[in-house]
């Protein structure tokens, strides 16, 4: 009898503190995300990591992929750069996503810039993000237009063989500034 009673006692406990751990992952947007460029002719896909700083949110791009695999561009080769932003960064190593702000179940009131073009101006639009399971959906938009762009989760493991996975949990934010 006590021990029965004892073993209710302990799996009420687990059962009823489950929904708590769930939701803590549910809602956590940080780490490595990853979206086909459904816009490029080449088909590549772009790594973003999350990270927070300051509890605000933040989305850097890490590496540019082929559909083969083979990385085309990262923060580490830097190929590409944006000639129409101040001081001309590299492509790869761009905070995109800045400022995200958490409200209930989402982050908002950031920014996003679209650098699909690193010799264009970029535009910027405001910014939400929230999680839909393993996806983080992305919404961009200009007063009440918008769009948004699903960013499937990328696991460290899924970086091609020899490269070095970055700590986003030690980045600080550069926000971009767009050139007159």
């Amino acid at each position: 009898m006590k021990r029965s009673r004892i073993l209710l006692i302990i799996t009420a406990a687990i059962v009823l503190s489950a929904p708590s751990v769930f939701a803590v992952d549910r809602f956590d947007v940080t780490g490595f995300w990853i979206i086909t460029d459904e816009f490029s002719a080449a088909k590549t896909r772009r790594v973003m990591a999350v990270y927070e700083y300051d509890g605000l949110m933040y989305g850097r791009l890490i590496c540019e992929i082929d559909k083969s695999g083979l990385i085309l561009d990262d923060i580490y080769q830097q190929k590409n750069r944006m000639s129409r932003l101040v001081g001309k960064p590299p492509v790869m190593g761009l905070d995109i996503v800045y400022s995200l702000e958490k409200k209930d179940d989402e982050y908002g009131g950031g920014k996003v810039m679209n650098a699909s073009d690193p010799q264009k101006k970029p535009n910027i639009y405001d910014c939400e993000i929230w999680r839909d399971g393993d996806v983080l959906k992305l919404r961009g938009k200009l007063l009440f237009i918008g769009g948004t762009r699903s960013w499937d989760r990328f696991d460290s493991t899924d970086f091609p063989d020899g490269f070095a996975v970055p700590d986003y949990r030690s980045f600080t934010p550069t926000v971009p500034s767009v050139a007159e």
